[in-house]
């Protein structure tokens, strides 16, 4: 054990000794030490040593050494000291001269021969422990240097760390460089030993434009992508700092640069294949070629070769530059990555799979690549010459565009700079919002038909829903749309059947799809006629009144209604289109039009209102037509159907044709039906044969022809209509002026029902008691001849509840027939009388009267009231 007591710091060391150690222990105030981490035991045959660094209090005690559980008697106690031992360590220079050295002195309380330990950097763990046991040394190498106090028993803690500082490392770079030029400041120093570049005396750190390259076991190179920040005074030092070389300055310039240019031949090396680059530079002796295993790498691999071109096998960033000068090259060119072929083979998916698709809709492409080695890829896309940018498998066209049109490719890399071909590409073609086409049939409606809807989309033509729509005029011209009942998701196929359909109608369609929905734009609308649908009050009105018409003759429609809110509405056959009526005039809405053209077109009528009338069909021609009516002929009627050539040349005769089939031949170009029949209906033309035996044909135009019934039917309906409407007002009349009547003259009735009670025709009226029922029976018109004429009779009773509440009305009316003179009139007399009197036997004609009288109850005279 230590013969002394111990300073705080110090390290101990306790050793048994014998012959025989391999059953001894050592204890401390009777209990076994154990080792760990302060306390480290070797045990030998002839030894066990205890190793306590440093010494804590814990540590303090008597100590023995045990030998299969006894004692020995040699029993000894390690005591501490308060205070801290005494220890300094001075030098004479902290740096070496060239090829000299400097002198250490340690001091260290107790111990007049130290130990020296030199460390190679601050960092450094591992100690070298000096063969020099004096207290004063002299060292020519730099290093972190200490000493301490040692013997058999005691280590003390180390002397503060003095660093000494060698000068004379070689340190090589150019004096002056351009910005944007490369310079190389190379420090040689010992073996491996870790070298640090300074400016101005701050350590210069990795980044973009400062790398460092060993380039042998003795020299690193700090490479200085140069701006006007570098700079400055450049040293090179070893292990963090320990050793300084000597200071050298480096002027940058600016406003010039040399120009750099590398090209390759290929961006892909073929599968085991080489790509051949080129550097270009003027005024340089040497080039020098550089590699980075990634665009963000600032990890140089400089190339062994020299020359303008090299070949290249491997993937990776690559790039060049010259060699002005030892130490200084020109600015870096652009870099160049490379990738290396694989065999996997990428392809482009479109999902949906469509390859056109509509301005507003959504697109993913996505990029299949055969993976055999499971590794991650990257991604790179390309658009008709540019690539896209994104990364992602999955390339996504939202709300897409006509721009957006074009061929798509894509490839994938991996890290390693392996990349598959491009794929093959896939053109994705954008349209405008595309506009369907909805046809129907029939365009020509029987009462009750059903209608066929079709709605085209242009392709392509899978994934589409579709929605069916009603045309509904309205007052500006044009038309809403509304779904048609039922359909408000629409149909999954693009067909549809209207039924029970009786009149003009005009149908739209649109159709949607994708997720989220976008739609088309509305089809042009088409339109379904009825001819002759029942119950129409406004119809076109044709002028001249045929279905044929020579080109250049003035045609006009007309709604036939003085009804400002109706329109006259055209659609060309020949192009399938609503067309602009090229003039309205008058209240009317008159359409007047010409054309040069031959053409077909219907014309109907449109109220603001939401309606639309029967149509009528109307062809125009070059040379010859037939004459014929445009609207429906009632039967019974008389038509004559007119064969007109534009030229009034020399004819021989005219030839009619009923279906395809000879009716007759005239030669008055005329063919006349005295009383047109429903059996006369059918499709008309007619035959022009000239002199010189040429035949001019006209097209075929169909004759329509109403039933009678129906249109009596209609008629006779509103007749009926109007003439009780117009009874219903005279009624009212007359009951209004009755009760004028009698609220005037009651008081006057009254006063003279109590003065007398006779009448001086002397007609007798008697009262029933107050309780008493009264019924009058009868209302007649009674018949009279005036001036040799009979007048109209009619019947009628009327029940009053009470007598209090009787009144007994008179009422003549004369009615005059309209045209007549009055005495060809008939006079009706009406008297509402108590059921005990006769009705009055006279009317006087000229009078126009009523009179109310009502029987009053007379003192003394209960039975019986005179009026």
């Amino acid at each position: 054990m230590p013969p002394s007591g111990l300073f705080p710091g110090d390290s101990a060391v306790v050793r048994c000794v014998g012959l025989d150690m391999k059953n001894v222990n050592l204890f401390k105030d009777g209990r076994e030490v154990k080792g760990d981490r302060s306390h480290q035991i070797i045990r030998t045959d002839t030894k066990v040593e205890l190793i306590i660094s440093p010494v804590s209090e814990n540590d303090l005690g008597a100590y023995s050494c045990v030998s299969n559980g006894n004692y020995q008697h040699n029993q000894k106690t390690m005591w501490r000291k308060w205070w801290r031992r005494r220890i300094s360590l001075t030098t004479s220079s902290y740096y070496i001269p060239d090829q000299g050295s400097v002198t250490l002195t340690c001091s260290v309380e107790g111990y007049p021969n130290p130990q020296w330990l030199r460390r190679s950097s601050d960092s450094d763990t591992h100690l070298e422990k000096l063969k020099e046991n004096t207290d004063a040394i002299r060292v020519s190498r730099g290093g972190v240097y200490s000493c301490r106090g040692s013997d058999e028993f005691i280590v003390t803690e180390e002397s503060d760390k003095v660093p000494i500082w060698e000068t004379g490392l070689p340190l090589k770079m150019p004096s002056e460089a351009y910005s944007g030029e490369t310079v190389i400041v190379r420090c040689e120093g010992p073996v491996q030993t870790h070298l640090y570049f300074y400016k101005d005396g701050v350590i210069v750190k990795n980044d973009t434009n400062h790398w460092f390259k060993r380039t042998s076991e003795t020299t690193v190179e700090l490479r200085i992508h140069v701006s006007a920040s570098d700079q400055g005074s450049y040293s090179c030092g070893i292990n963090g700092g320990t050793l300084y070389t000597g200071h050298q300055f480096l002027r940058i310039y600016t406003g010039w640069i040399r120009s750099v240019k590398l090209t390759t031949e290929n961006h892909f090396i073929p599968n085991q294949g080489t790509v051949r680059l080129k550097c270009e530079i003027q005024g340089v002796y040497k080039y020098e070629w550089i590699r980075r295993s990634s665009a963000q790498n600032s990890t140089l691999e400089i190339l062994k070769e020299d020359t303008p071109t090299v070949t290249v096998s491997r993937g990776g960033v690559y790039s060049c530059s010259g060699k002005v000068r030892l130490y200084r090259l020109t600015a870096e060119s652009e870099r160049v990555t490379i990738w290396e072929t694989v065999l996997n083979r990428a392809v482009v998916q479109p999902d949906p799979a469509w390859t056109e698709v509509f301005s507003g809709e959504s697109l993913s492409l996505r990029c299949d690549v055969k993976d055999e080695g499971g590794s991650e890829w990257s991604y790179v896309w390309w658009k008709s010459g540019v690539i896209l940018p994104t990364a992602t498998r999955e390339y996504t066209l939202s709300s897409v565009s006509v721009s957006d049109s074009g061929g798509y490719s894509c490839r994938a890399t991996r890290e390693t700079f392996q990349s598959t071909m491009w794929s093959q590409e896939s053109r994705i073609q954008v349209l405008s919002k595309a506009v369907p086409v909805l046809s129907v049939s029939p365009l020509w409606l029987s009462p009750g038909a059903s209608v066929s809807l079709k709605c085209d989309v242009t392709a392509p033509s899978a994934g589409w829903r579709f929605h069916w729509y009603r045309a509904v005029p309205l007052p500006s011209g044009s038309y809403s749309y509304e779904l048609l009942p039922g359909l408000t998701s629409g149909t999954a196929h693009g067909s549809f059947t209207v039924h029970s359909l009786s009149s003009t109608a005009g149908f739209v369609c649109r159709a949607s799809r994708g997720s989220p929905e976008v739609y088309t734009e509305y089809s042009p609308p088409q339109f379904v006629w009825s001819a002759d649908a029942p119950g129409s009050r406004v119809s076109p009105i044709v002028h001249p009144n045929s279905s044929q018409h020579l080109t250049f003759d003035p045609v006009s429609v007309s709604c036939g209604s003085s009804d400002e809110d109706w329109r006259v509405q055209m659609f060309s056959l020949t192009t399938h289109s609503l067309n602009q009526c090229p003039s309205h005039t008058g209240e009317k809405q008159e359409c007047s039009f010409s054309t040069d053209e031959e053409t077909r077109v219907v014309f109907w009528c449109e109220s603001g209102r939401g309606e639309m009338t029967d149509a009528v069909n109307i062809s125009i021609h070059n040379s010859v037509i037939l004459l014929i009516p445009a609207q429906p002929v009632p039967e019974g009627r008389s038509v004559s159907l007119t064969c007109k050539v534009r030229q009034s040349d020399d004819f021989s005769s005219v030839r009619f044709y009923k279906d395809e089939q000879f009716i007759q031949e005239e030669t008055s170009r005329i063919y006349n039906i005295s009383s047109v029949s429903k059996s006369d209906e059918g499709l008309y033309r007619c035959g022009i044969h000239r002199s010189s035996n040429q035949v001019l044909t006209s097209p075929e135009s169909w004759l329509s022809v109403s039933s009678s019934e129906a249109r009596s039917s209609s008629v006779l309906v509103l007749v009926l209509v109007g003439f009780g409407f117009t009874v219903f007002l005279i009624v009212l009349l007359i009951l209004l002026l009755v009760l004028w009547r009698y609220r005037k003259n009651k008081d006057q009735c009254v006063m003279r029902s109590q003065e007398t009670n006779q009448t001086p025709a002397g007609d007798h009226v008697t009262t029933a008691s107050p309780n008493q029922e009264v019924t009058y029976s009868q209302i007649e018109f009674r018949e009279r001849r005036e001036r040799g004429r009979e007048a109209d009779v009619m019947f009628s009773s009327v029940i009053a509840q009470s007598a209090a509440d009787v009144d007994v009305m008179y009422a003549q009316i004369s009615h005059y027939r309209k045209g007549k003179e009055r005495s060809e009139g008939n006079v009706f007399c009406l008297l509402l009388a108590p059921s005990t009197l006769k009705p009055s036997d006279t009317c006087v004609e000229e009078t126009v009267y009523s009179e109310v009288k009502r029987p009053v109850r007379l003192t003394g005279a209960p039975d019986s009231v005179g009026l």
